[in-house]
């Protein structure tokens, strides 16, 4: 027997930790192992094997805890995972909380189960949408949801909830780091999709702004995704929670990575989303402010010095001329759909069916059948098929932790927690600027798989506010 474990039994926790690892190892290696194999003649597809390798000495050298895995895991599972296996965000997202289930069981039912759990306030608003949701599914004459998705509303509130219990005893910092580098893993999947395809086809559409590639057939603004949660998240890194220069090393080379994912899929969402985070970032730190101020400058000094030509093709890569890419018709017609029903709404998803052939994208009846609109606006999306009310919550979600943060601000600042809540108003910052554009961020009475990060924001932020000023 080892002396070092006389008294101190590996606990049931313990144990389903260690076969996470093992289990996360084993598939890793299988898929490294299979790509690299099928992949041979491909210069570039062979690179998972040694990303494999290099995932296993991580996981060795960094031993994750079972939610660290999980957080890993929640930006692969918002794009790469199913754009790579082909198996329905639904169902990656419904293994993500079975992991969790069993994750809150070891660390609550068995591990401190006589410990007070942590208030959720958010539980109020997001019950309050599954209320509207149902009362608009009876109320409504049409009838065009699958029959899934009022469980899956009612799974996120309990997802949230076991989130925020969870998360008790966890290192936030080595959270955001472990989605940090989820982010880090999906841009890696995507770079090696273009790589594998069309490359210079995809460049040339990134540079001259032609009809952007669906790479893994997925939709570039999907990809967006990456860009607007991992470069706030590597700024936060960089800034608050890692001051020693060695971490440059690898937090910057992530950045490059997700820098190049905004460049091919275009995503301008996602720029803007990343773009008024990083701003806010700047604003919240004072030697940061400074390189936000030299930047606008000298962006501004550049701009002077651009030829017609330069001008004209950036103005293509950016799709200047495209303005609101069809919001600008859409939008209107999403209020006045409001105005005619503001109590229930169409009924969900019935807005898609009632402007089937005004996709916000697509210019004729053939395209528009492949891309079925919704108001690119999170919130008058949740308006059009719910009713304004439930815009309301929705909009109440993001109120309620902008209010919570600000108690919080004052009281965590000059203490290490305070870099954890930056990070976090800077994320929920981004996704609620990308939810003015597009419906893939916030939609609290639908699917789970959309709203993991947000809840997961949420959750952390419970804890924040508990360790702050619970009185247990």
């Amino acid at each position: 027997m080892n002396p070092a474990n006389v008294g101190h039994p590996i606990s049931d926790q313990d144990q389903f930790v260690r076969f996470l690892r093992m289990a996360a190892a084993i598939l890793i290696v299988g898929l490294s192992l299979a790509i690299a194999a099928s992949s041979l003649k491909s210069p570039l597809l062979p690179i998972a094997f040694w990303a494999g390798l290099l995932f296993l000495v991580l996981l060795y050298r960094l031993r994750p805890t079972a939610l660290e895995i999980l957080f890993f895991l929640l930006a692969p599972n918002l794009v790469l995972i199913p754009a790579a296996t082909k198996i329905a965000e639904s169902r990656t997202g419904l293994i993500w909380i079975i992991l969790l289930l069993i994750i809150w069981y070891f660390k609550g039912m068995r591990g401190r189960w006589t410990q007070k759990s942590v208030r959720t306030p958010y539980v109020y608003l997001l019950v309050a949408l599954c209320i509207i949701l149902m009362v608009s599914l009876f109320v409504t004459p049409k009838f065009s949801l699958s029959y899934t998705t009022p469980p899956q509303a009612l799974a996120l509130v309990f997802v949230y909830w076991m989130l925020a219990q969870s998360l008790s005893g966890e290192n936030f910092k080595r959270l955001l780091t472990a989605l940090f580098l989820g982010t880090v893993a999906g841009a890696v999947g995507f770079l090696i999709a273009v790589g594998g395809g069309a490359t210079r086809a995809t460049l040339m559409n990134a540079a001259y702004g032609f009809t952007r590639s669906f790479v893994l057939d997925y939709n570039p603004n999907f990809w967006g995704k990456y860009v607007y949660i991992g470069l706030p998240l590597a700024a936060v890194l960089l800034l608050y929670l890692y001051k020693d220069k060695r971490h440059w090393l690898w937090i910057i080379p992530g950045a490059l990575m997700l820098f190049m994912v905004a460049f091919i899929s275009m995503s301008r969402s996602a720029l803007l989303a990343a773009g008024t985070s990083l701003a806010f970032l700047a604003f919240t730190h004072r030697r940061a402010r400074k390189f936000f101020w030299v930047a606008i400058v000298g962006g501004m000094m550049v701009l002077l010095f651009l030829t017609p030509e330069t001008l004209a093709m950036l103005s293509g890569a950016l799709r200047l001329r495209s303005g609101l890419s069809g919001r600008e018709d859409i939008w209107p017609l999403a209020l006045q759909v409001i105005s005619e029903h503001p109590f229930v709404g169409l009924g969900p998803s019935w807005f898609e069916e009632r402007f089937f052939f005004l996709s916000p994208f697509m210019t004729n009846g053939l395209y528009s059948a492949i891309s079925k609109p919704s108001a690119h606006n999170a919130f008058l999306t949740i308006g059009t098929d719910v009713g304004i009310f439930a815009s309301i919550f929705a909009l109440g979600i993001f109120f309620l932790f902008a209010s919570r943060t600000r108690a919080l601000w004052d009281r965590l600042k000059n203490t290490p927690n305070f870099g954890i809540l930056v990070g976090l108003s800077a994320l929920v910052l981004a996704g609620f600027v990308r939810a003015l554009f597009e419906t893939d961020t916030i939609l609290p009475y639908r699917y789970f798989t959309i709203n993991s990060l947000l809840i997961a924001l949420l959750a952390l932020q419970d804890q924040l506010y508990s360790r702050e000023f619970s009185t247990s």
